[in-house]
């Protein structure tokens, strides 16, 4: 996401989820990260809550992931040069005009790497197991030279 031409913009507000998270615990930290991702305002009246403790919060995945990966991974910006392999990156038909896809597809376009859109949103091959299936064997096949749509 930092990658993106609002990416300073994107950077502050996953600093917020996290900052969430360590005031109110992973539900407000939760419901901020989804208003982020699907680029809204978050309701500063959301759900409430308190910080974890070291058990707890080694006990979560999520909290684990709010804790140590969020900040992290959403400040990498990838190399400036080209991919040096063909890569195809893949966003979700659901989250079109939301955070995640736009920056698949920005990504893909700075970088000189294939799109290629998958049926569901961020889960999509629990959604539509079958679907997302036959969507992967067809960007699979289409090799070095990307996919489009």
């Amino acid at each position: 996401m930092a990658a993106l031409p609002d990416g300073a913009r994107q950077r502050e507000r996953f600093r917020e989820v996290y900052d969430t998270y360590r005031a109110a615990g992973p539900q407000a930290a939760g419901a901020r990260l989804a208003a982020v991702l699907e680029e809204r305002e978050a309701e500063e009246d959301g759900p409430g809550g308190q910080p974890l403790s070291r058990d707890e919060e080694l006990s979560s995945p999520m909290a684990l992931f709010l804790a140590h990966v969020l900040v992290p991974f959403t400040s990498y910006v990838p190399h400036p040069a080209p991919f040096s392999a063909p890569l195809t990156l893949a966003a979700g038909a659901d989250s079109r005009g939301q955070l995640l896809h736009r920056t698949a597809a920005f990504l893909a376009e700075r970088y000189g790497g294939g799109f290629a859109e998958f049926p569901g949103g961020h889960i999509g091959a629990v959604q539509h197991p079958e679907a997302f299936a036959d969507r992967l064997a067809e960007a699979l096949g289409a090799g070095r030279t990307g996919v489009e749509g």
